[in-house]
């Protein structure tokens, strides 16, 4: 596959060039996305001693979150911050991995400067509204799950869906229900219209 050519590419030139740092961080990357984590953290580290910056220290913090090693994903995120404070992507990881350990405070901490970086980051809505969640912080998670919705992001139905929830949780039954099942028919929908039957009346009319 595309993986595989990709990363015989990057070992072929790690062959002639040991210490090529591009080569060793998109090495460490594809190696990362492949699961094969232990030697993915080989060829970034390795990378990291040529040359600390904060997207090796990133993609290695990313690489231990994905092991569940969160403890250790968060120090690299937050030696990445160090390099570089206004990092948006480190910040969304760090935060993220914050909310996993249930350092709900500190992860609503990083959904403040993101937002305060860019106010239109649907991430730092949807990551505090989260955290809120967790604190029973209803009204507030409601109100950023909104601020998703009227984004129109990515993250939009899935905001969706989590506002229902929490509405239904903070005895708002009538419009919790009204926006859960509203939620089901898309999926429905969403169902049917990936079925070859539906996609053949698509094309056929």
């Amino acid at each position: 596959g595309h993986l595989d050519l990709a990363t015989n590419e990057c070992r072929r030139v790690l062959a002639l060039k040991p210490n090529d740092i591009s080569a060793l961080t998109n090495l460490g990357l594809l190696l990362s996305d492949q699961e094969k984590y232990e030697d993915a953290l080989f060829f970034l580290n390795k990378a990291k001693t040529l040359e600390l910056n904060a997207e090796i220290l990133n993609n290695i913090g990313v690489t231990y979150e994905r092991m569940g090693k969160y403890d250790l994903a968060v120090n690299n995120f937050s030696e990445a911050l160090k390099l570089n404070p206004d990092a948006i992507e480190v910040l969304i990881n760090c935060g993220v991995t914050l909310e996993r350990l249930g350092k709900l405070d500190e992860a609503i901490t990083y959904a403040n400067r993101i937002i305060q970086l860019d106010e239109k980051n649907e991430a730092g809505y949807f990551g505090r509204a989260a955290c809120y969640e967790k604190l029973q912080s209803l009204d507030k998670a409601i109100a950023d799950y909104t601020k998703v919705i009227e984004l129109n992001s990515t993250k939009k139905h899935g905001a969706q869906w989590n506002r229902s929830l929490v509405m239904l949780c903070k005895g708002d039954y009538e419009q919790g229900w009204r926006e859960y099942e509203h939620r089901l028919e898309i999926d429905y929908a969403k169902a049917l219209y990936n079925t070859e039957q539906l996609k053949e009346f698509a094309w056929n009319g």
